[in-house]
């Protein structure tokens, strides 16, 4: 279960739209979410309560899981950066650019690259978070990269990763796109 202050009136988005909490909502083993919310004046609180298959559910099969998914549109190009606790380092100037993810099923065990590419192949300055150096040591088996300045929008975007996975460290790449919407005022 996790919750959130704020006035939204997308709390997917809102949660879609950070890192922690949109890791736990691209798990695949979910078998069920509960939603409410509570709004006093100016204050809501969002409330996700979520159920996962058990030992006697077949298991899902999956390996990885990217958001935004290859060649998604319309993509947020801006993220406000506030989650708590906060997955980025003290310090960083927000807003920030939209978090990019990958979750794995196999452990990783090393992250060789991970970079984020405009249509015309400058490299965007990213944050990069994965259980290696995650601040607040969450553990979730993921890669993402937090632009640290707004997304160009309407413009296409590359992700290359590379990654050891498993015990034995197997190489494997993965590329994808997504192209970015306009700024939602």
């Amino acid at each position: 279960m996790f919750c959130q202050t704020d006035l939204s009136d997308d709390p997917v988005s809102l949660f879609f739209n950070s890192v922690y909490q949109r890791l736990r909502l691209m798990n695949p083993e979910i078998k069920s979410v509960g939603y409410g919310c509570y709004r006093v004046d100016d204050d809501m609180i969002h409330v996700f309560d979520f159920g996962y298959i058990g030992e006697n559910d077949p298991p899902v099969q999956w390996d990885v899981i990217k958001y935004p998914n290859d060649n998604a549109t319309g993509i947020t190009p801006l993220w406000n950066g506030v989650e708590n606790p906060d997955p980025l380092p003290k310090g960083t100037v927000k807003p920030v650019g939209i978090p990019v993810s990958i979750l794995f099923k196999e452990q990783i065990k090393n992250v060789v690259k991970a970079e984020l590419k405009d249509s015309t192949g400058n490299k965007v300055d990213c944050i990069l978070i994965y259980p290696g150096n995650d601040i607040n040591n969450k553990q979730i088996n993921s890669i993402t990269l937090v632009p640290k300045m707004m997304l160009n929008k309407l413009t296409k975007y590359t992700v290359s990763i590379e990654v050891e996975l498993g015990a034995n460290g197997e190489k494997k790449q993965f590329e994808w796109s997504f192209e970015t919407g306009d700024v939602k005022e």
